[in-house]
């Protein structure tokens, strides 16, 4: 098992939370978690696995800022940078 480390561009202005969707490449079920800060760190995650996913900004309690980010990543080796 592997760790996979999601950076992003946390300095969005009005932004309280990034609610991030990640989902093993090919698959249709995506794994939710919503952070204040980047990076988001998922523990106990396959090796040698695709992922992909999307970085949503949420600027107030519910209400997304409509703005998204996505991104795709080749066999797991720890990281993922999305700026």
């Amino acid at each position: 098992m592997a760790t996979l480390t999601i950076s992003f561009d946390d300095t969005v202005a009005n932004a309280i939370k990034y609610r991030i969707k990640v989902r093993q490449t090919g698959t249709t079920v995506y794994s939710t978690h919503e952070v204040t800060a980047s990076p988001l760190v998922l523990n106990n995650i396959a090796c040698g696995l695709a992922y992909e996913g999307t970085i949503q900004t949420i600027c107030s309690e519910g209400i997304p800022c409509d703005r998204y980010n996505v991104f795709t990543h080749g066999p797991a080796d720890g990281d993922v940078h999305y700026d």
